[in-house]
């Protein structure tokens, strides 16, 4: 029996961003910067959300399959006709997809799964859409024992 966890994510995915280093009486301190701390928590709280109103009681130790659907809403600013050009087209623009599914991946560890090494596969898209949204979904098959 494969397990499948849906949700969507309402507000505008935050690519992950690279680590900072400062240096504080003489040591290098690494943070991760608020706006992707921000989104990870957010993440995070949807998908246990998610968990719990599907009846997912736990977090995964197997082999987990991911795919993603980022959605950026295409601009008013546009001509109706341009509006309908972008529409379901590929986003070929920054943020970079890779980083976009990092910072989900991250945002779900020690929730859907103990470690993002667990996912064995992704599938994920960017494209337009009339609004800003990103479809989660995760599945994987329970160990029996």
């Amino acid at each position: 029996m494969t397990v499948a966890l849906r949700f969507a994510i309402d507000i505008r995915p935050q690519p992950k961003q690279r680590t900072a280093n400062i240096i504080s009486a003489g040591r290098i301190k690494r943070y991760t910067p608020d706006e992707t701390r921000n989104f990870e928590a957010s993440v995070k709280q949807l998908a246990w959300l998610a968990m719990r109103e599907q009846g997912i009681k736990k977090v995964t130790n197997t082999a987990v399959h991911l795919t993603l659907d980022f959605i950026f809403g295409v601009p008013v600013s546009l001509s109706k006709a341009a509006r309908l050009v972008r529409l379901n087209a590929y986003h070929t623009m920054k943020p970079d997809l890779t980083n976009l599914c990092k910072a989900i991946e991250d945002g779900c560890n020690d929730m859907v799964y103990g470690d993002d090494s667990q996912i064995a596969s992704i599938t994920m898209t960017k494209r337009w859409g009339e609004k800003t949204l990103v479809n989660v979904l995760f599945q994987w098959t329970p160990n029996e024992t």
